[in-house]
């Protein structure tokens, strides 16, 4: 587990651009080895962009909020993390609830608090929530061009990029740092996805980066003659990924 994982995930989908469902909307995953203490895994996921500006900084109550693992490797989910967030108050903050569920056992709390602190988590770890720097690098006139309106230019050469989220846009997160025995066992490698569910329902994922912003039909976006896929794959799950989508995740 000492290989970084990035995922990205911004706005995959015509209905995640509204503001309202920003704090649904994920945007990156990174799950990579704790720098302070070899022995641990962090977990990152982030939501959103512009929030505080664009979109408001709360979490959404009645979302779930999940990192889900895959222990050996199988596609399907072992271990479930997830968190719970409660109506904000006058001050702007946000009681959450942290519980994990691994196979078909019962779900466990592990950790409860408020947002933007530190809360410790029961069996060793440490999980915030709250509003961070957003760290992913992004060059959206680039991407439009190659993805958007099928014309070349992505990537471009270094130097000429430029960052649409800019030095200083902020996103809602989710860090989770754990005991790296907790997630695997004695396993080295791990598949992580992380989900954002209301009511049964999933509104987003986001797992190998780019898949649904990048490779589920329509692509390039303007050729509807192909129909829109995105939403659909949003809802499914990994499991099923290759029999629902083909080639489009098996280029990865």
């Amino acid at each position: 587990m000492s290989i970084m994982a990035p995922a990205a995930d911004q706005q995959d989908t015509s209905a995640l651009t509204k503001a309202a469902l920003a704090s649904v909307d994920i945007g990156d995953l990174y799950v990579f080895r704790s720098p302070a203490n070899a022995n641990n895994t962090v977990l990152i996921m982030t939501l959103g962009s512009f929030v505080g500006s664009r979109t408001k900084p709360v979490f959404k109550p009645g979302v779930d909020y999940q990192f889900r693992i895959d222990a050996n490797f199988d596609f399907s989910t072992d271990l479930i993390f997830g968190a719970r967030f409660k109506k904000p108050r006058a001050d702007g903050k946000q009681e959450v609830v942290v519980s994990v569920t691994k196979g078909l056992d019962a779900t466990v709390e592990i950790a409860s608090g408020f947002t933007n602190a530190n809360l410790p988590v029961t069996g060793g770890g440490t999980f915030r929530a709250g509003i961070f720097d957003d760290p992913f690098f992004f060059d959206l006139s680039a991407f439009n061009s190659a993805f958007i309106q099928g014309k070349p230019g992505f990537p471009r050469p270094p130097a000429t990029s430029t960052n649409f989220y800019g030095p200083s846009a902020n996103v809602l997160g989710l860090v989770l740092e754990v005991p790296s025995s907790t997630l695997a066992g004695s396993n080295t490698v791990l598949g992580v996805w992380a989900r954002t569910v209301q009511r049964g329902a999933a509104l987003d994922r986001c797992g190998k980066p780019f898949i649904n912003l990048m490779l589920i039909p329509p692509v390039p976006r303007s050729d509807t003659s192909l129909g829109d896929q995105r939403k659909g794959f949003n809802r499914g799950v990994t499991f099923n990924d290759v029999a629902d989508f083909g080639d489009a995740v098996n280029r990865f």
